[in-house]
């Protein structure tokens, strides 16, 4: 699941900087933005899961994704 984050962000970033030929209207700059925030973000809750669990130990179950109780 990880490689599968890993892999979205990366080709969405790759795909956001490489060259194209279209023209760049509204619809296509907010494609782009959003595809580049998304990648953001999928990186940042990939790596708070990952420190979550090697370096904290906790498991990063559902309960630590939805911030449930502990008791």
């Amino acid at each position: 699941m990880v490689a599968l984050f890993l892999f979205q962000a990366g080709s969405g970033v790759y795909l956001a900087t490489r060259s194209d030929v279209r023209p760049i209207n509204r619809f296509r700059t907010f494609q782009i933005a959003s595809g580049i925030f998304l990648a953001v973000y999928l990186l940042g809750m990939n790596s708070a899961f990952v420190f979550a669990r090697l370096d904290l130990g906790i498991d990063s179950d559902w309960a630590l994704a939805t911030a449930a109780s502990s008791g």
